[in-house]
């Protein structure tokens, strides 16, 4: 006889590795979002590396033919001490080629390596900017009593970049905010401005959008809280822009997140925004 709580984990296909808690799925829409294409499993950890537990927060930007994507993983049971990592593809589909810390493929190594407390979160949730041949890398980089968004930038025609990065630092400080989470940054090229937002008292009944703005993609200043019209406990939330992460003011936009009071069973909203809407819903 036992007692207590148990879970486990059974795996299709054979397996001589750790465990895994995350993978990254792609779908697709043709019609604005009304419907969406069935997912499809493009990335998952490799076996006995340093991604072994996890890949996950993808953010993805398109450049020079290939497609980009940074994701975070940990080498922590605990899910703590987080890196941020990157790999490239022909085709959202994948095959993905991991970077190896000099070129890609093989080995997966952190394109960006937390040096914090190992108690702390760590690095990682990246998105990307590319504009004018510049990839612009942001990261969460969480300490025990800081919440940041650094950035470093890179020259986008050097086929080995990711071992090129010049590093400047914090871009969002959102220490002072409650229940923050990661930043989801786009350039607007009418406006030439880059714009941040992320979600605050994250998963509470309160939660809401913060909205940053910057002049030069390095740093930001909040200009505005967006509380209206969203659904309660959101997290995680996101901006549409083409592949390079630009916001074309022509074509219809849309603002996403995942809400929903109870851990790890989340829906996904999916809002269409006109930008004078977007400083005052």
């Amino acid at each position: 006889m036992v007692a207590g709580s148990y879970q486990a984990l059974s795996f299709i296909n054979k397996t001589n590795g750790s465990l895994y808690w995350d993978q990254i799925a792609y779908r697709r829409t043709a019609d604005n979002g009304k419907t969406w294409t069935e997912d499809q499993m493009v990335l998952k950890p490799t076996e006995y590396t340093r991604d072994q537990f996890s890949v996950c927060d993808p953010g993805v930007v398109k450049a020079n033919g290939y497609y980009y994507i940074g994701y975070t993983s940990t080498e922590n049971v605990k899910g703590i001490f987080n890196h941020a990592y990157i790999a490239r593809s022909m085709s959202p589909a994948g095959p993905w080629d991991k970077w190896n810390g000099s070129s890609w493929g093989g080995n997966p190594q952190p394109i960006v390596t937390f040096t914090g407390d190992p108690n702390a979160w760590g690095a990682g949730e990246p998105c990307m900017i590319v504009r004018n041949g510049t990839i612009f890398f942001y990261y969460s980089w969480n300490g025990i009593h800081t919440i940041e968004t650094h950035v470093a930038t890179a020259n986008v025609n050097d086929e080995y970049w990711p071992a090129h990065l010049v590093y400047y630092g914090v871009a969002v400080n959102k220490t002072g905010t409650d229940g923050a989470d990661h930043c989801d940054i786009k350039y607007r090229s009418d406006l030439q401005k880059f714009y941040a937002i992320h979600a605050a008292s994250r998963l509470t009944a309160d939660s809401y959008i913060v909205l940053w703005e910057s002049s030069n993609g390095i740093t930001f200043n909040k200009i505005a809280e967006i509380r209206n019209n969203l659904k309660p406990y959101l997290h995680n939330c996101g901006r549409s822009a083409n592949e390079n992460d630009l916001i074309d003011p022509t074509k219809q936009q849309f603002i996403s997140y995942a809400y929903g009071p109870n851990w790890a069973n989340w829906k996904t909203a999916w809002h269409p925004i006109s930008f004078e809407q977007i400083f005052f819903l």
